[in-house]
């Protein structure tokens, strides 16, 4: 097994364990993100609910709803993308390469919109996992497109001419 391929399929195995690893952030979001993806999708169809959800989210940091929803939505993406992201990464090498990087990134951002008073030093493990796994998918990827440049080069292509056999001759004739 290759070691960029070996890279790949740690990074999208840890892709998918941070997605169910407790993200920490605050009460609301203190579950992993397929915890809140499930609360939010449970609450979906039903309008009081839903508003009591984005109530809760932008409590904490007197934020409106529409900036709780947009914390939100990027915690139910970021479910997503880091679940996708790994299972290419399984699949492909490089595969999670872009879905996981981006899928962290947005997690960022949510402490970010809270304001001042949240620290990304205090998020939890499947946070700090999910970078992990994604550096290690991005590394992997830029392992493969190294070395598949290096092969580019390095190979030859050997022209072999095949001379087609003589004719046969007749068949003698039988014996009389």
């Amino acid at each position: 097994m290759k070691g960029t391929r070996l890279l790949s399929i740690v990074g999208g195995l840890l892709l998918v364990i941070a997605a169910f690893l407790p993200y920490g952030f605050s009460a609301w979001a203190s579950g992993s993100t397929f915890q809140v993806t499930m609360d939010f999708l449970n609450r979906i169809n039903n309008q009081d609910s839903m508003l009591n959800l984005l109530q809760q989210v932008g409590q904490q940091a007197g934020l409106s709803n529409t900036l709780s929803a947009i914390m939100l939505g990027f915690v139910v993406v970021t479910f997503f993308l880091l679940l996708v992201g790994g299972i290419l990464a399984l699949v492909k090498t490089g595969g999670g390469s872009i879905a996981g990087p981006v899928g962290m990134v947005l997690l960022t951002v949510v402490p970010i919109i809270a304001g001042p008073g949240s620290a990304i030093t205090s998020l939890g493990i499947g946070y700090w996992i999910g970078w992990v796994g994604a550096i290690i998918c991005v590394i992997g990827t830029a392992g493969k497109s190294k070395l598949e440049g290096i092969n580019l080069f390095v190979s030859q292509n050997q022209n072999v001419n095949v001379q087609s056999p003589a004719p046969a001759s007749p068949p003698p004739p039988p014996p009389t």
